[in-house]
């Protein structure tokens, strides 16, 4: 059985909860500003920091963060140390439901908890995915503002390169991105591999130079980090920003509901860490930036969202929006992995790889690989992480029950369609073409893969895969039924309601989604500061 969300609660905040839970009335505490941003993520920590920048006249903005501040944590500026984060309190231990696609397994989805969100344990790789996705964003929701073209000042602006310059990079933002601070002699093996099957191989490739280019070349990826150490959103966005007056960050702040009032976001509520309830009142706008997951958990709950579920867990329709937790995808990766005859091992981290289309692809790629090094049991092993950036299949987040500390269902349902399983094979096979080459062969002390039957069957690949960790869609962004924020981000039929996280993607994004969050958040500043 699931556990409850609030088990992360404060003693003060968990009796506070029981007594409400046990028919006693909060006796609320209110607040005003202009600006409410839920969830202090990669996308919040942004928004915080561009609307707060507002002085004539200022916004009054604040920021509602469930987690912690993460500066007391040594182990998150470590590079190596992502893994680990994980299923520590920075982590909201999530998982699925169980997979029928993955042989009924149950899937963890590692959720970052705390100001930063996601960004302090992911794996910092700075990938923003292809012009043609963002040139299908722009006709999927019918608004040319999302094509490559616009959305690179949007890039531009946020970040400061320290590699790479040009029409194509920021230079002078506040996140910083650099090479991978470790080159492992594995990744050598890996490039020199690619080559000898016919592909490219370039150390300073730059995968973010705006052209198709990176399909079939072995190169390093570019990483989040600044002298060599992990530089989260809170880091590059809310740190520097929380000195400014009209900028309020609360922490362990549960928000539990958004309230509509006649088709209007007009208030949030959430319960604060020494067990008072508050509600705050937006003058101006609410936006939610609570992830994949939150976000539409939280419209839920808060009465917007699919009315025949609403109902049956007794909860008042403010709007019916049916698209509200559906569309949800996430990035199944099949991991191959073989013992290493030696191994510098790089903490389970992907410090480059490679794209390749398969003959599913819809976007001109849809694989992207992942190798690395690493250490179990006093032995090491090396994996390739066959990874499928453009799934088809789709899934869902349902509510259990009414009650604000109840984890959703979560439902990936991976590799339900055949377009997926066919993807993954090509990527499979490409991988033992790969671990039969006089490079690899100096690294891996045998041609197939542990736990993985040698071949390419569905099987082995239902048994071997998992998640890379980026779900998204679930809020999607469009103009019909099947979504919930139009092109500007707005909730559909609620006024002073925005989402901006990944849940908004309309499409899944072709690689690492963490540069993509930002983006949106940029965008949707913008936006704001231009009313």
């Amino acid at each position: 059985m699931k556990r409850s969300l609030a088990r992360y609660l404060s003693p003060p905040a968990h009796d506070a909860w029981h007594s409400c839970q046990n028919g006693e009335k909060p006796n609320w505490t209110e607040i005003e500003c202009d600006y409410v941003v839920v969830g202090a993520g990669s996308s919040g920590c942004v928004v915080a920091n561009r609307l707060s920048t507002r002085q004539d006249p200022p916004y009054s903005v604040l920021l509602l963060e469930a987690g912690g501040s993460p500066e007391h944590r040594s182990g998150v500026k470590d590079f190596l140390s992502s893994r680990s984060l994980q299923l520590s309190d920075l982590d909201w231990q999530l998982k699925t439901e169980k997979e029928q696609g993955l042989d009924g397994r149950r899937i963890a989805w590692p959720r970052g908890r705390g100001l930063g969100g996601s960004s302090l344990l992911n794996y910092m790789i700075y990938m923003r995915g292809s012009p043609a996705l963002y040139d299908s964003w722009a006709e999927l929701t019918g608004d040319p503002r999302w094509s490559y073209s616009q959305v690179l000042e949007f890039f531009k602006r946020s970040e400061k390169n320290l590699t790479f310059g040009g029409s194509q990079h920021g230079t002078s933002g506040e996140l910083i991105v650099d090479n991978c601070p470790i080159v492992s002699c594995e990744q050598e093996f890996f490039g020199t591999a690619a080559e000898q099957v016919g592909l490219k191989n370039n150390s300073r490739f730059d995968f973010n130079d705006g052209t198709q280019s990176r399909v079939g070349t072995a190169g390093l990826y570019q990483h989040t980090v600044k002298d060599g150490r992990r530089w989260s959103a809170f880091d590059a966005f809310l740190r520097p920003a929380m000195t400014r007056e009209n900028l309020q960050v609360i922490t362990h702040a549960t928000v539990t509901k958004v309230c509509v009032d006649q088709e209007r976001a007009v208030a949030v509520e959430f319960l604060s860490d020494d067990g008072t309830w508050q509600r705050v009142l937006a003058r101006k706008e609410i936006v939610l930036c609570a992830g994949a997951l939150d976000s539409p958990r939280l419209l839920k709950l808060s009465g917007v969202g699919p009315g025949d579920e609403l109902r049956k867990h007794g909860i008042d329709v403010a709007v019916d929006l049916p698209a509200v937790g559906s569309n949800l995808s996430d990035h199944p990766v099949v991991q191959m992995v073989y013992p290493a005859r030696s191994a510098n091992a790089n903490g389970d981290l992907p410090c480059g790889g490679l794209f390749l289309a398969s003959p599913e692809a819809q976007l001109g790629r849809d694989l992207q690989f992942h190798p690395y090094s690493f250490q179990a049991k006093q032995r090491s092993f090396f994996c390739f992480g066959v990874t499928l950036v453009q799934p088809r299949s789709v899934g869902s987040l349902e509510l259990v029950d009414s009650k604000a500390f109840s984890p959703a269902r979560i439902r990936a349902n991976y590799l339900s369609e055949q377009a997926d399983i066919l993807a993954l094979r090509y990527g499979v096979e490409f991988v033992h073409k790969l671990a039969s080459t006089k490079s690899m062969a100096k690294l891996i002390g045998r041609e197939s893969p542990l736990h993985f039957d040698g071949g390419t069957s569905e099987q082995s690949i239902r048994t071997s895969a998992g998640t890379l960790f980026h779900p998204s869609g679930s809020c999607k962004m469009g103009s019909g039924r099947d979504s919930v924020v139009d092109s500007e981000m707005r909730v559909q039929h609620v006024t002073g309601l925005r989402v901006c996280d990944a849940s908004i993607f309309p499409s899944p994004v072709d690689g690492n989604t963490n540069a993509s969050c930002i983006l949106v958040a940029e965008r949707l500043s913008h936006l704001l500061l231009e009313l």
